[in-house]
């Protein structure tokens, strides 16, 4: 399974790209997420870049997404 940082790399090629929204004065309240446009975004996991994401995350965020699973080593 790959990390959250080659998830992201991935899925640009897909045209997403990654936003933080700051949702409150105090540092670190914040949501990070991919998004193309107004149907196709989802919240990131709050890991590293470095974490390797399990078998159900990536099924997940492929499938909120709509992008191949395949291309991230499942099969939807």
């Amino acid at each position: 399974m790959p990390t959250l940082g080659e998830f992201i790399a991935r899925a640009r090629k897909y045209g997403f790209k990654k936003r933080i929204f700051t949702i409150g004065l105090v540092e670190g309240d914040t949501i990070v997420y991919l998004w193309r446009d107004a149907d196709h975004f989802v919240e990131l996991p709050t890991v590293s870049q470095n974490t390797r994401l399990t078998r159900v995350v990536v099924e997940m965020l492929c499938g909120q997404l709509g992008i191949p699973g395949e291309d991230f080593g499942v099969e939807i």
